[in-house]
């Protein structure tokens, strides 16, 4: 019986080690998508920025017709 007990509580620390395994590289992955879309987010609005920064040079070039 002692036998058996210790058999099965291996396989559970087992199951449960590569459950945490599992949850680890989930959150990390999800860290990185994460990452990777506030990076995305930043291009955007850097992007915009130098799109309205050109347009309010245009603007400012052009004379004023009155």
């Amino acid at each position: 019986m002692p036998t058996a007990l210790l058999i099965s509580s291996a396989i559970y620390t087992e199951l449960l080690a590569g459950l945490l395994e599992k949850t680890k590289k989930d959150r990390l992955q999800g860290l990185w998508a994460e990452s990777g879309q506030l990076v995305g987010n930043m291009l955007n609005i850097s992007h915009f920025g130098l799109i309205f920064e050109q347009s309010l040079d245009q603007m400012s070039s052009k004379p004023y017709i009155k």
